[in-house]
């Protein structure tokens, strides 16, 4: 299985942002709510049925997400795409957590191996919080979207 960290959109060092993306799956795994599940304040992501992959094999994963103002941690909003035994995290930008709907749009480097047709992907909400002044951050599940996608050349 082949495992690809995309590039974060924000201020973090790339490589703690990265860390914090790879356990996204693992944690959306272990606490994976229902499609469409607003948690309490009102936290909920999505992805779009379509992942765009262009000519070179770079990836664009879409959707929406809607966080409450009440998190004191950095909200980072991103997601995976699987397809035959390759698996690749997209994305780690930063969410403006206001209470609205916002959309969301990250962009990864080529990755090897995929090819357009059926997938599956996931979207997820994640937190960084700080516990106890511990360094780095400990992410937190805010939301989680999974379901089969299909990936498509522009």
């Amino acid at each position: 299985m082949m495992i690809t960290v995309g590039r974060t959109a924000m201020a973090l060092s790339a490589g703690f942002a990265g860390l914090v993306l790879a356990f996204a799956p693992v944690a959306a795994q272990a606490h994976t709510p229902p499609r469409g599940d607003v948690r309490a304040g009102g936290d909920q992501v999505s992805l779009d049925w379509t992942v765009w992959v262009a000519a070179d094999g770079a990836f664009t994963l879409s959707g929406t997400y809607r966080c409450s103002a009440v998190h004191a941690g950095a909200v980072l909003v991103g997601g995976s795409v699987s397809q035959a035994g390759h698996h690749a995290v997209i994305g780690g930008s930063v969410a403006t957590c206001d209470g609205r709907t916002h959309t969301w749009r990250n962009t990864a480097p080529p990755h090897i191996g995929f090819v357009p047709g059926a997938a599956s992907g996931d979207a997820t909400l994640l937190e960084l919080r700080h516990d106890d002044n511990l360094i780095p951050a400990l992410p937190h599940l805010l939301a989680h979207d999974a379901h089969d996608v299909v990936i498509r050349r522009p």
